[in-house]
């Protein structure tokens, strides 16, 4: 998968279409991620929703503590609340 970053004033973005490539995850899956809240505001970027790609480690830890652990959403909302 290629990884592609998109350059919006000096900072790096990802569309919500290239994350889930990158952990193979349904792009379903991210976008309710982004709708819950859990990944901040993006921008819409030709036609696609970008994020910081700061973002991507987030991801992965929201994807362990949903699909590994079994949290809602709401728990993990308050558990990514603590490490801000």
């Amino acid at each position: 998968m290629k990884l592609e970053l998109i350059r919006i004033e000096g900072e790096a973005y990802m569309t919500l279409e290239t994350i889930a490539g990158c952990y193979d995850f349904e792009i379903a899956w991210v976008t309710e991620v982004y709708q819950f809240g859990l990944l901040g505001p993006g921008l819409t970027v030709g036609g696609s929703v970008a994020v910081p790609a700061v973002l991507l480690d987030r991801v992965a830890r929201i994807w362990r503590w949903q699909c590994r652990e079994g949290l809602a959403f709401e728990s993990i909302e308050a558990l990514l609340a603590l490490e801000d």
